[in-house]
């Protein structure tokens, strides 16, 4: 889903905080909390109680332990998930120089995303790819501000709706390109 980004207000509250959204996209934005409140009643609340049922008649099995363990696991990766889905991973690189930074990062990603679609504002870059039947769309936003720099990696599903699951390993690939992209510069340092 591509969006418009405030920059200053991004930067501000660490979170990116898109402007203009579509009727479409604030649909969208509604399905993802209404489908967040489902996950985390399946996967918090239910096997909490189903629990507490078992814990008094007595009857804990290795199979009730490892259903209730799964849907904790859905559960607690949808709270993260909603926590954690726009907040922006930040790096303090040695150089001040914004055209520097964001050259660096462009060639970073268009080597990492083997791409020369990436998108370029003034203190902006993104890079948007389109979900297939067997691939989440991904959405790269980078923002500049003098000595950091800002990233934030999403996935969605083909109709537009972020995923709950991706959003821990999304945040471990952001700070993993924020560190290869900026490794030969502080190595130099």
């Amino acid at each position: 889903m591509r969006i418009k980004v405030d920059k200053d207000k991004s930067i501000r509250t660490r979170n990116l905080v898109a402007k203009n959204l579509t009727v479409e996209q604030k649909i969208n934005v509604g399905y993802y909390l209404l489908l967040g409140v489902v996950f985390i009643g399946i996967g918090v609340v239910f096997p909490s109680l189903l629990l507490i049922q078992i814990f008094r008649n007595g009857n804990l099995t290795v199979i009730i332990l490892i259903s209730t363990g799964c849907l904790y696991a859905i559960g607690f990766l949808t709270a993260y998930g909603l926590v954690y889905e726009n907040r922006l991973i930040s790096l303090r690189v040695k150089n001040n120089d914004i055209e520097f930074n964001k050259r660096t990062i462009l060639a970073f990603l268009k080597n990492q995303y083997n791409t020369d679609l990436i998108y370029e504002g003034d203190e902006i870059l993104s890079y948007y790819r389109r979900a297939t039947f067997w691939k989440f769309a991904l959405r790269v936003i980078v923002l500049f501000d003098q000595d950091q720099v800002f990233i934030n990696i999403s996935r969605h599903n083909q109709i537009g709706i972020k995923s709950f699951f991706h959003v821990f390993f999304s945040r471990i690939q952001a700070k993993s390109i924020l560190a290869r992209a900026y490794e030969h510069d502080n190595r130099r340092h």
